[in-house]
């Protein structure tokens, strides 16, 4: 069942669209993910979605039933949300345990202990109860901040931005400390984020935005390797395009050989494409006769990112085994090696 779905949801300022005719989906117990570069309208679908703003037109859905249109607006605390902003917000005059349990007043006192203790479990700070804040982590301090959301039992948890204040390091690690948090929570969660790396490790869907319209909602495979949009594939992602030439159905031809799509290509036979390519449908092979230079490479750890120019005016992307060093201006061997075939029209 679906615990949030908006339908046509379009929120503007003053006569101006900040978020245009969205359709989103996000089942019981799921985390899913809204991506795009600043101001394309996160946040704002965000905020309209926990009831700060009222839409122009469409409605927002909670268990099937109407929270949210132009003529209608449940108050936020009845719509029983969790929201995690980007500061936090703890109240750094009470304990982490005080902090947590600071929305469970109406509980017994006994009840109340005994969510904080579960859920300072669940967090991996059982002994942390009687600190401060200012004697956590960052990354402690968002876990407190995510607990004390979750400890009212909310039917959605909404996160704006949750580690932008964290050091990379940290911005690796915890994506993943808190799915499963939320899983062994049973939390239903949709975040915010520009960088589709945190969206990647934590999250079952995810949502591209672009100047406020929803381009695409889709696993974080079919966004990565079946963009549907040219913006899609710019924002997710690395990788380049090649014009082509679609021969039919399931074929294209482009500078690097004939293709074979494993699905019907969008575009009819005869028409002009431009076809992706992403750094992992590259390998550098010395006994193929298509030839490429080295224009550039950088170093990532256990690859290499090369570019590579296959003429004048097209070039590539490819990781390669760090072990195996290509030099700039170097020419080498490449073949393409596609699992999905992906092409745009050409605008």
């Amino acid at each position: 069942m679906n615990q949030l779905e908006t339908r046509q949801l379009s929120v503007a300022f003053e006569g101006v669209a900040a978020v245009r005719d969205v359709n989103l989906c996000v089942r019981s117990g799921s985390i899913g993910s809204i991506i795009g570069p600043s101001g394309c309208g996160k946040t704002t679908l965000l905020r309209a979605i926990a009831g700060f703003i009222q839409p122009a037109s469409g409605e927002i859905l909670f268990h099937g039933e109407c929270v949210s249109s132009p003529a209608f607006m449940r108050p936020p605390e009845q719509r029983k949300i969790g929201y995690v902003m980007q500061d936090l917000a703890l109240f750094p005059h009470l304990s982490v345990s005080q902090n947590i349990g600071f929305g469970l007043q109406a509980l017994p006192r006994s009840q109340r202990r005994l969510r904080v203790q579960e859920l300072l479990q669940l967090i991996g700070l059982p002994h942390k109860g009687q600190a401060y804040p200012h004697e956590l982590s960052g990354g402690q301090q968002q876990r407190v901040a995510i607990a004390r959301s979750m400890a009212p039992r909310p039917g959605l948890l909404l996160l704006d931005e949750p580690f932008s204040d964290l050091d990379p390091q940290l911005r690796q690690e915890l994506p993943r400390e808190l799915r499963r948090i939320f899983r062994e929570g049973g939390v239903t969660v949709l975040l915010v984020t520009h960088d589709q790396h945190e969206a990647f490790a934590m999250c079952d869907e995810i949502g591209v935005m672009h100047h406020g319209q929803l381009l695409q909602w889709d696993t974080a495979y079919n966004i990565y390797h079946q963009p549907v949009s040219q913006q899609v594939a710019d924002f997710v992602g690395e990788g380049r395009l090649l014009s082509g030439h679609v021969v039919d159905e399931r074929h294209v031809v482009c500078a690097l050989g004939r293709l074979c799509s494993a699905t019907s290509l969008p575009q009819t036979s005869g028409a002009d494409v431009d076809v992706l390519f992403r750094p992992d449908d590259i390998v550098i092979d010395e006994s193929s006769e298509l030839r490429a230079t080295v224009v550039e490479r950088t170093f990532r750890g256990s690859h290499y990112l090369y570019r590579l120019a296959i003429n004048d005016q097209q070039q590539l992307l490819c990781l390669a085994p760090s072990h195996q060093v290509h030099e700039p201006q170097q020419q080498v061997g490449i073949r393409a090696v596609p699992e999905h075939v992906v092409t745009f029209p050409v605008t």
